[in-house]
């Protein structure tokens, strides 16, 4: 009954399945820090004037996290159905932080016009950061994160974006912390060049060796830009203007110490790590 009910909290309550038969005037729901491992299609089926939605931490990521953690089955991610989210066509903000997702299916937000802020971190996406097809049903996206989706032993070479990224013209903070590659340099960040209001952008905790920091100048709008936690130094051997790179240069002398390194990441700023924490 509970006609009123605006906003339900069920975080870390060791459930394992959306609550059938909630309230259908909810505008916020939080589930994360569960032990969730699938979301069905009608989970949501009736909750037409959510604004908030919650899942992270169902299937956390555990890999190197300095904190005791409890990954679904076989690593397996949070099965989350392709229609699932139809309903939520009032959705505003939607968290799917540490879910080990590995792909981002298109058709989570065929109706989420409305979708502003999208937490997308600390899962597998490394690859689908590369794609992201899915970003063209968010025009009106402010916010994404993508932060810690690297790649378990793997140093990129560049940063790969997709095109995609282009289409976020309401985009004004993209955060990509936890990429983990070599060098930055003005073709890695042309899908963004055209995202008139961007003025938040996070590469902090990459391990980049090599910047070229002039490329920044095409970013007007641009008011925070976090380049912390990297490993960019002074070069006097390059000739190019703003460009500079650690002294060692090979990314085989470097690969091992950044993956040994990874455990320190901070990388949650919502507090929502693991249902043990």
């Amino acid at each position: 009954h509970l006609r009123n009910l605006k906003v339900l909290s069920l975080k870390a309550n060791n459930i394992t399945a959306v609550p059938t038969l909630l309230p259908s005037n909810l505008t916020e729901l939080y589930l994360y820090n569960n032990i969730i491992t699938h979301i069905q299609e009608d989970d949501f089926s009736n909750l037409h004037q959510l604004q908030i939605l919650d899942l992270s931490g169902n299937c956390p990521r555990c890999y190197n996290v300095p904190f005791p953690c409890t990954p679904c089955e076989n690593n397996a991610p949070l099965h989350i159905h392709r229609n699932a989210f139809d309903a939520l066509t009032a959705l505003q903000i939607l968290r799917l932080q540490s879910n080990s997702l590995q792909y981002v299916p298109q058709k989570w937000f065929k109706n989420m016009k409305n979708l502003q802020i999208l937490d997308l971190s600390q899962n597998y996406l490394a690859k689908e950061i590369g794609d992201a097809k899915f970003l063209h049903f968010l025009p009106n996206l402010t916010q994404l994160d993508m932060s810690f989706n690297y790649e378990l032993q793997v140093y990129h070479t560049f940063l790969n974006l997709s095109q995609s990224f282009s289409s976020l013209k309401n985009l004004q903070v993209l955060r990509i912390k936890g990429y983990v590659f070599k060098e930055l340099r003005s073709l890695n960040l042309s899908p963004l060049r055209d995202l008139q209001n961007l003025e938040v952008l996070d590469l902090g905790t990459n391990f980049i060796k090599i910047a070229n920091l002039s490329i920044f100048k095409q970013f007007q709008k641009l008011k925070v830009l976090d380049l912390s936690m990297n490993k960019i130094s002074p070069s006097g051997d390059s000739s190019e203007t703003g460009f500079c790179s650690n002294t060692i240069t090979s990314g085989e002398s470097h690969g091992p110490q950044v993956l040994e390194t990874l455990h320190s990441f901070r990388y949650d700023e919502y507090a929502r790590r693991c249902r043990y924490k």
